[in-house]
């Protein structure tokens, strides 16, 4: 895995020279970048899940994914299995409507 929060992969000429700087050699497909990708998500949002929970002192039990994320199944099912959390995908029109609502109240 690599740390999806790294600022080498923030617009990249290459993503995947990007990832090879990383991990330090080449995978043998590009499959295997893709599967890295997704269990470095994953694996990043359990992080995130964790800090947040540690600094309210709170538990949550589900993630809402709202976007274009909530159409990858496989990267919705790999943060199920990764944080130990339900998973509920929204549908992607949610991003949309929450941004006119967030403007709306200016």
């Amino acid at each position: 895995m690599i740390d999806a929060n790294d600022p080498s992969l923030m617009a990249p000429l290459s993503m995947k020279k990007a990832f090879d700087g990383l991990l330090g050699h080449e995978l043998d497909s590009k499959y295997d970048y893709f599967r890295c990708a997704y269990l470095s998500l994953a694996d990043t949002y359990r992080r995130a899940i964790e800090a947040l929970e540690t600094s309210l002192n709170r538990k949550y039990t589900k993630i809402y994914i709202v976007g274009g994320g909530a159409k990858n199944k496989l990267l919705n099912r790999l943060t199920q299995s990764t944080t130990g959390k339900e998973v509920i995908a929204l549908p992607i029109e949610a991003t949309a409507l929450g941004n006119l609502k967030v403007q709306m109240n200016r």
